[in-house]
């Protein structure tokens, strides 16, 4: 059978051609493992193809992709269209859908990603022939999409991916980077060329503003040994000696410290990672054979610096953990970066000028390299979403289910709101921080609000 693949592109980023999107090209190589031809679409880079503006529409973005996609199908005749989905992406994949039915009206349409595992009935009505819900976050949805491709499969797929064995994704192929066009993607670690890989999937923790579905909070991951043999594909096929692993928390693998660290120091890769902090996990020794092992910066979600917040959030870390996270990383010689929000749950003015001054007063003196700024947007099938009468803020919900948290800088809104704070309130708070926190730390702003 011929199966097609979509990767829908991201308007709301600086640049969507950095890291390409690893869902798709996972589910490529299982179907072409499985004898299946196979096509991908990548509708990303935008931006790259109009560098003179600096400020692409959304509609523009939109409507270039789906004319490409319209051409790009009409050149076979695929049995299957499959398409991944962020909620943020969800709109354009939506018309997207619409234009894969008018050029292959003969194909049998799929949903996956996030978006389908967090609202697949939503999305069944929509119009997908197939919406494929995975038993993993960040991963699990093979044996759904296999399934999907039987005569007798229902609408929403929920497939087990779990076979009882030590290390369940080792089972799989590599995802095929092959089928897009990975040299057009560009990011750097330290001077050399970047690309990113996923070695764990999903996250034993209960954050309310994080995903919540079925199966999510388990972890599952690559072994070490299959981990190797990924990065060495990546060197010898691309020449490639960095990466960023996009794992929600690396350093919660049962290995990590006595497998997985001395692996990546044998494989001279440098890279970058996501860190979860909290007791028993923030502790210096562990920073140290990160840093041997060829990290050079660590990312973690330290979210706020309000102490309630951080609790009522069930973050599982406190504003001292995040502090003991950057001065760890600093004296092993890695660059900490921490992402934070203002408009959670319980927001007030004052603790968004205690995130500013935690920022500027505590964490840019001992070396804090980098920090991100986001707006709160509660996303279907988290509990502040199912229940914010819970959660202390104010939001629609047909507003937030595809808004965004992060976006362009200076483009910015607030679909949130607390009794003391408005949208409008939020959207400058952001701005202050950002400003402030990057005067404090030496850095330029990321983008003027009056550039164009």
């Amino acid at each position: 059978m011929n199966v097609h693949l979509v990767i829908p592109p991201c308007a709301f980023l600086i640049d969507d051609r950095a890291f390409p999107f690893l869902g798709p090209l996972q589910i490529a190589a299982v179907a072409r493992e499985a004898g299946h031809e196979v096509r991908v679409s990548d509708l990303t880079g935008y931006k790259r193809r109009h560098p003179d503006i600096a400020h692409a529409p959304a509609e523009d973005v939109a409507r270039e992709a789906i004319d490409q996609l319209g051409r790009e199908l009409s050149d076979w005749k695929p049995d299957y269209v499959g398409f991944y989905s962020l909620a943020a992406q969800h709109p354009t994949v939506v018309r997207l859908l619409e234009r894969a039915k008018e050029s292959a009206p003969q194909a049998k349409t799929l949903l996956g990603g996030p978006h389908a595992n967090s609202a697949p009935d939503r999305c069944r009505d929509e119009g997908f022939d197939h919406v494929i819900v995975a038993d993993q976050g960040g991963g699990g949805g093979e044996p759904g999409f296999l399934r999907s491709l039987e005569p007798d499969a229902p609408t929403i797929l929920r497939e087990p991916s779990r076979i009882g064995v030590d290390w369940e994704c080792d089972r799989w192929p590599l995802p095929a980077r092959d089928l897009i066009d990975l040299p057009s993607y560009r990011y750097a670690i330290k001077g050399e060329r970047a690309t990113s890989m996923i070695s764990t999937t999903g996250c034993p923790y209960a954050c309310t503003y994080c995903s919540h579905w079925e199966s999510y909070r388990k972890l599952e991951a690559k072994s070490a040994v299959r981990v190797a043999q990924e990065l060495e594909s990546i060197r010898r096929d691309y020449g490639i000696r960095a990466i960023m692993d996009y794992s929600d928390e690396i350093n919660l693998r049962p290995d990590f410290v006595d497998e997985f660290l001395p692996m990546m120091k044998r494989s001279g890769f440098i890279w970058r990672a996501f860190f979860k902090n909290g007791k028993n996990l923030t502790r210096p020794e562990v920073f140290r054979a990160m840093a041997e092992a060829g990290c050079v910066q660590l990312c973690t979600g330290a979210e706020s610096a309000n102490a309630q917040i951080l609790k009522d959030i069930k973050k599982g870390a406190t504003r001292e953990h995040n502090t003991a996270f950057v001065r760890y990383c600093v004296e092993s010689g890695i660059e900490p970066k921490v992402f934070t929000q203002v408009g959670l749950p319980g927001e007030t003015p004052e603790s968004i000028v205690e995130l500013r001054d935690w920022i500027v007063h505590d964490l840019a003196p001992i070396g804090l390299s980098e920090f991100d700024v986001s707006i709160t947007n509660p996303y279907e099938g988290t509990p502040i979403y199912e229940e914010p009468e819970k959660h202390a803020i104010t939001f629609d919900k047909e507003k937030v289910r595809l808004g965004l948290y992060k976006g362009v800088p200076g483009e910015y809104v607030s679909n949130v709101s607390h009794p003391r704070l408005s949208p409008e309130d939020l959207v400058k708070a952001r701005q202050w921080v950002e400003d402030e926190g990057r005067k404090a730390i030496g850095l330029p702003p990321l983008m003027a609000k009056d550039d164009g």
